[in-house]
């Protein structure tokens, strides 16, 4: 009983476009035909062909409730695709989009050969994408990059197995994100700062990453793979192995963790040694190392914070989550060395007397100096400073140099060979040497020797070249906000007057400075305007062209919603709640459905599939959200009878019309009938109009018969499920004379 129930169940629901009097089961395509959706809602239909989105509903949101989809599924259009309770084998996604599914989905095959594509949700067997940008924040059991592309994995993405068949590949982990297996055909960069990679594969060299995977696998000719900037010890911190803290405290010895993990270390020791060591916090290398050095090899840290030390302090194969301070106090520097395998995810921070030594440093941040001076014998990408209290030697390539706003003057001393690709000044600065730099940005004092060669000289002011993000239609009546997005969004000038400089006949006005609000329909022309906003001298100005419309100039009203399952039912079976609207083009369609009433049959309601667990009538609820005129819910009740599968169903047997036959031209008629026999389990009656003839007949609020001009009528009274309810409806006409 409960198999051939759910069949029928599936069987009798929702058609795409039926006529008010027939009784149809649900359409299945043939797998030779094409189906083109033409509405942005699907629900409970199967389709052993293709179907389509196509290119003209670019910026719906298309919702597929219930469908089944034995071909491909082409995305050309759509803003955001709902797909919910649904079968898919494969998706094709050309247009870029955002696909949301629900637990009971599933999509064999999503291929992504668009731009930019993001997927939420479950259900996803295997995704394969050459997007340039990929989001994913669902579970997936497989995923295949076939192109360099920049892969987002969110927080609740959670994916089997992850392969990278290109190089150039960028992941980015979220928190909480988590790969099983990753497997690395191309040279990729992996970063984030909570993500979970339980074994990693790679078959070639040069792979970058900030997620330490639980296991690593080199494979042909891998043999070296990169922890950069963020690589978390979380994992090991938790386990009954890790020590609290490491204090090394005997001179000229080193200490060997053996991979083991300690909370902090403590270098009190003169010219000693760390290696092969995890430390979840940070290693402080006190004053108390004087005039001496230290070396870390192989070593995992938080932060590192040096106090002492006049010779070296090496770092080789090092991985510095967060920052290195350097707080040297004395009037002799102490010398970082970086090997080029030492990364360091913040800045190395310079507050006292420092030189920097190494192939390159990302960052370098010199604040609050306690010294004199500052030598930089490193390729640095990024120096900043936040202080001018400081003479510094510059030996070989900075990438790019901030100075921050300061009342001293910079100096500034560069080596012969030595250069700066760009040089971002803020306060004066005062150049010596002989080196090389290749553009200034400021609007300061810039002094430099005439060893110096300076490429390209501009101030640092920064012109509007476009506004974007007006809207292009504003609804009659109403009100919207103009706020524009200033391009590039770092302009100085960043704030727009709006004007109307042709309302046309809308009587368009704006009010509070931008909320534009338009009365009629038509076309208005505004124009935002940017002071001084080109070179400090020129203003802005753009003109901007908005439609105004009627909102419901074109809405098609709901009039009837006609139910397409059984109205009687057992206890404890699934029935999935559809059915049909009426006229088929209404504008909104979209079904919602609740309980109005349980009675006693403790009916609960989820994703449209209702169940009952006892016996008793429960009444259930379709509504259309702003059905009626866009402004209105319009909605219908429907009583469900759930009975024992043991209890006997009496057939309706005949209907005798209680309505007069016989009425005038514009009367309107309350049409009733007495189901026969009065012990039939099903007696709720569908009215509709078989022929209205030349009478102009229709039906208002499912039973008012309203007649215009004299003529004859048919009308049909149906109830569904009336005969061995789960196969029949029984169905009978009748005739009404208008005079």
């Amino acid at each position: 009983m409960y198999i051939k129930k759910q069949l029928f169940s599936i069987c009798f629901s929702i058609v795409l476009s039926v006529s008010p009097i027939s009784t149809v089961f649900a359409q299945t395509f043939p797998s030779t035909q094409t189906t083109q959706l033409s509405k942005n809602t699907l629900q409970n239909q199967t389709i052993d062909g293709d179907c389509i989105i196509p290119a003209s509903m670019e910026e719906q949101q298309i919702i597929l409730d219930h469908v089944n989809i034995n071909g491909k599924l082409f995305v050309l259009g759509g803003s955001n695709i709902q797909i919910k309770s649904c079968r898919i084998n494969e998706i094709e996604v050309q247009k870029d989009t955002t696909i949301d599914t629900d637990i009971a989905s599933k999509i064999n095959t999503v291929l992504l050969s668009c731009s930019t594509a993001h997927l939420n949700g479950d259900g996803y067997q295997k995704v394969i994408s050459s997007a340039a940008s990929t989001t994913l924040d669902a579970d997936i059991e497989t995923v295949e990059i076939n192109a360099p592309t920049n892969l987002k994995l969110l927080s609740n993405a959670d994916i089997q197995t992850l392969q990278i068949s290109e190089k150039g590949a960028n992941i980015n982990f979220a928190q909480n994100a988590q790969v099983d297996t990753c497997i690395l055909y191309g040279k990729s960069k992996i970063t984030g700062i909570g993500g979970t990679i339980h074994v990693l594969t790679t078959y070639i060299n040069g792979v970058e990453t900030d997620i330490k995977p639980d296991e690593l696998f080199m494979k042909e000719n891998a043999n070296k793979i990169t922890y950069t900037t963020r690589e978390t010890t979380k994992k090991i911190a938790n386990e009954p192995t890790a020590k609290e803290r490491l204090v090394l405290d005997v001179d000229k010895e080193g200490f060997n963790g053996r991979g083991k993990t300690y909370k902090n270390v403590v270098i009190n020791a003169r010219d000693t040694s760390l290696s092969n060591i995890v430390v979840n916090e940070d290693i402080t290398i006190k004053e108390n190392i004087k005039n001496s050095g230290a070396t870390l090899t192989d070593v995992t840290v938080k932060d590192i914070a040096i106090y002492g030390g006049k010779e070296t302090i090496t770092l080789k194969n090092t991985t510095v989550q967060n920052d290195i301070i350097s707080y040297r106090n004395d009037r002799t520097p102490i010398t970082l060395v970086f090997d080029s395998n030492t990364t360091v995810g913040g800045n190395v921070v310079i507050r006292g007397n420092t030189i920097l030594k190494g192939d390159i440093i990302k960052n370098v941040l010199v604040e609050q100096y306690s010294g004199r001076k500052l030598e930089i014998d490193s390729n640095v990408k990024k120096l900043q400073f936040k202080t001018t209290a400081v003479e510094t030697q510059i030996n070989q390539k900075i990438e790019t140099l901030y100075v921050d706003s300061a009342k001293n003057t910079l100096k500034i001393n560069m080596k012969e060979g030595s250069v700066i690709e760009e040089l971002h000044a803020n306060a004066n600065v005062e150049i010596t040497g002989t080196g090389t730099i290749q553009k200034i940005i400021t609007d300061k004092e810039v002094h430099f020797a005439p060893t110096i060669t300076v490429k390209e000289m501009t101030d640092n002011f920064v012109s509007v070249t476009n506004i974007e993000g007006i809207p292009t239609i504003i609804e009659k009546g109403k009100s919207i906000s103009l706020s524009g997005i200033i391009v590039p969004y770092h302009a100085n000038k960043q704030s727009i007057r709006w004007s109307i400089k042709d309302a046309g006949d809308t009587g368009a006005t704006i009010s509070n400075g931008n909320i534009l609000t338009a009365y009629r329909e038509g076309s208005i022309i505004v124009t935002a305007q940017i002071r001084d906003a080109i070179q400090n001298t020129q203003p802005f100005i753009k003109d901007f062209t908005i439609q105004v419309k009627d909102e419901f100039a074109d809405f098609v009203n709901v009039e009837d919603i006609v139910i397409t399952v059984p109205t009687t039912w057992d206890i404890d079976e699934p029935l999935i709640l559809a059915a049909n609207v009426l006229p088929s083009n209404a504008t909104n369609s979209f079904i919602t459905w609740s309980i109005k009433d349980a009675d006693k049959t403790r009916a609960k309601l989820i994703n449209n599939e209702l169940i009952a667990t006892h016996t008793g009538v429960v009444t259930v609820v379709a509504t259309i959200e702003k059905g009626t005129n866009g402004i209105f819910n319009f909605t219908k009740e429907f009583p469900i009878n759930i009975i024992p599968i043991e209890e006997k169903f009496t057939n309706v047997e005949y209907i005798t019309l209680n309505t007069p036959n016989v009425c005038k031209a514009g009367d309107i008629l309350q049409l009733s009938g007495t189901v026969e026999p009065s012990d039939a389990n099903i007696k709720t009656i569908q009215w509709h109009i078989v022929d209205a003839g030349k009478t102009g007949a229709y039906i208002q609020n499912h039973t008012n018969l309203c007649t215009r001009e004299p003529g004859n009528i048919v009308i049909s009274a149906t109830i569904y499920d009336g005969l061995n309810f789960s196969s029949k409806n029984y169905y009978q006409e009748f005739n009404i004379t208008v005079k």
